[in-house]
C-alpha cells in the first residue's frame, strides 16, 4: 500500500493553543498573544500600506515556505526574502482565532501578511480546524471523536488526538464564522492572493480525508453524502467571504479504512463549478517514491484534473529531520511538476537548512522554462 498522507502528533497541549500545522507539528508551549485584545465578530479590517507589488509568478515550479505558527521565532523573516522562495503559507488554528465564540485575533497574520509585504512576496492562508479547535465549541456541544493518532511522517509518532466529528454543525458554524471574519479583514488585501479551504476533516480540517477505521466511522454516523455535504458547505463559506481569491483543496482518498475517490471527485468538481479558475487542487503527498505517479489512484484524482485546474503539491516530510538526500527533495519537485504540479509547498526546516534550499532552488531553476536567445 502506499504511504498515507498523515497529520501530525498533538500532545495534550492543544490548550496551549498551538494551532494547527499541516501535517501538523508538536504545539508550542507558548500561550496566545496577550494584545490586542480579541476583536469583536465584525473586524474592521486591517490597514494595508502601500505595499511593494507582488511580483507575478514566474512560469516553471514555484517554491512555496510553510510556516507554522509553532514554528522557532524568526522563521518566516528568515525565508520570506530569499529569492528561490516565491512565497508563503502561513498555518495557523482556530484555537488561535477564534479564543472565545465571536472573538477573533488576528495578530499573527496580520505579522505575516505585514512581513510578506514588505519583501513583495505573497501569502497564502490556511486555518485549520480537527484537533486545532477551542474548547468552547466543545462545550457549547461538539460532539468529540477521540482516536489514536499515528503517522510516520512529518512529527512521526503516536498520540491520543480528540476532533469534532467532521460534520458537526456547532464545529463548522465556528469554522464558517472565522471565515467570514477572515474574509472581512483580508479579502481586499492583495498580498493574500490564496487561502485554503478547511473544516471537515478529524486530523487538522486540512485534507479530505477520514483515516479512521470502518468501524469507528460507523460508530460516528458516516455516510459519503454527509461528508461530500460538508465539505461542500466549506466551499461554498470560502467563496463568498474570499470572492477574489484563489481558492486551494486539498485532495485525499482515504476514507472510512478504504481508498476510494468518489468522494474527492465529486467535491473537487463541485467547487471547480462554484469558483472556476480561482480554484487550485492540492495533494499533501508529494514524494520523490515511485508510488507518485499516474496510475495511483490517490494522485490521479488530482494529476487528471492537469489542463483544466491549477494542480498545487506539498512534500510529504520534512526531509531534513530524517536526514534524506537533499536529492530526493529534486526528484520530488521533478516528479510533481511532470504530473502538472506547479507550486510545491516545503516545510519551513527543510528551507532553513542551506544544504536542502540549495537543492530546491538548484531544482526550481531547473524547472523554471528557458527562454529562447
Amino acid at each position: 500500500m502506499m504511504p498515507l498522507r498523515r497529520l501530525a502528533v498533538l500532545f495534550v497541549a492543544l490548550v496551549a493553543l498551538s494551532g494547527c500545522e499541516g501535517k501538523p507539528s508538536a504545539p508550542a508551549a507558548a500561550t496566545p498573544p496577550a494584545t490586542p485584545a480579541p476583536e469583536n465578530s465584525a473586524p474592521t479590517p486591517a490597514p494595508v500600506p502601500a505595499p511593494t507589488p507582488v511580483p507575478t509568478p514566474k512560469a516553471g515550479m514555484q517554491v512555496w515556505a510553510l510556516v507554522r505558527n509553532s514554528d522557532p521565532a524568526g522563521t518566516l523573516e528568515k525565508l520570506v526574502s530569499h529569492p528561490a522562495i516565491d512565497g508563503i503559507v502561513y498555518y495557523t488554528g482556530l484555537v488561535r482565532v477564534a479564543p472565545a465564540e465571536g472573538q477573533f485575533d488576528w495578530s499573527s497574520i496580520d505579522k505575516v501578511l505585514a512581513t510578506a509585504r514588505a519583501a513583495g512576496k505573497p501569502v497564502k492562508l490556511c486555518i485549520c480546524g480537527g484537533r486545532w479547535i477551542p474548547e468552547w465549541i466543545y462545550t457549547k456541544g461538539a460532539k468529540k471523536f477521540e482516536w489514536s493518532h499515528t503517522t510516520q511522517w512529518v512529527d512521526a509518532g503516536t498520540s491520543k488526538a480528540v476532533a469534532p466529528e467532521p460534520w458537526d454543525p456547532i464545529y463548522l458554524g465556528a469554522m464558517k464564522a472565522a471565515a467570514q471574519s477572515a474574509g472581512q479583514r483580508y479579502a481586499n488585501d492583495p498580498t493574500l492572493v490564496e487561502v485554503q479551504i478547511t473544516g471537515p476533516a478529524l486530523a487538522n480540517g486540512l485534507e479530505m480525508n477520514l483515516n479512521i477505521t470502518a468501524e469507528q466511522a460507523k460508530a460516528m454516523g458516516f455516510m459519503p453524502e454527509r461528508l461530500a455535504t460538508a465539505w461542500k458547505s466549506m466551499v461554498d463559506t470560502y467563496a463568498d467571504a474570499f470572492p477574489t481569491k484563489k481558492l486551494s483543496l486539498a485532495l485525499h482518498n482515504m476514507v472510512a479504512g478504504e481508498r476510494r475517490e468518489d468522494i474527492a471527485r465529486e467535491v473537487r468538481d463541485y467547487a471547480f463549478q462554484r469558483v472556476g479558475n480561482r480554484l487550485e487542487l492540492l495533494v499533501c503527498y508529494a514524494t520523490h517514491a515511485d508510488w507518485f505517479k499516474a496510475g495511483n489512484a490517490a494522485v490521479d484524482i488530482w494529476a487528471e484534473a492537469n489542463g483544466k485546474i491549477n494542480l498545487e503539491s506539498q512534500l510529504i516530510d520534512i526531509y531534513s529531520a530524517k536526514k534524506q538526500s537533499p536529492d530526493l527533495v529534486a526528484t520530488a519537485m521533478r516528479q510533481s511538476y511532470a504530473l502538472g504540479g506547479r507550486t510545491m509547498e516545503l516545510f519551513s526546516a527543510d528551507l532553513l537548512n542551506d544544504t536542502y534550499l540549495n537543492a530546491v532552488a538548484a531544482a526550481r531553476e531547473e524547472l523554471t522554462p528557458k527562454s529562447n536567445p
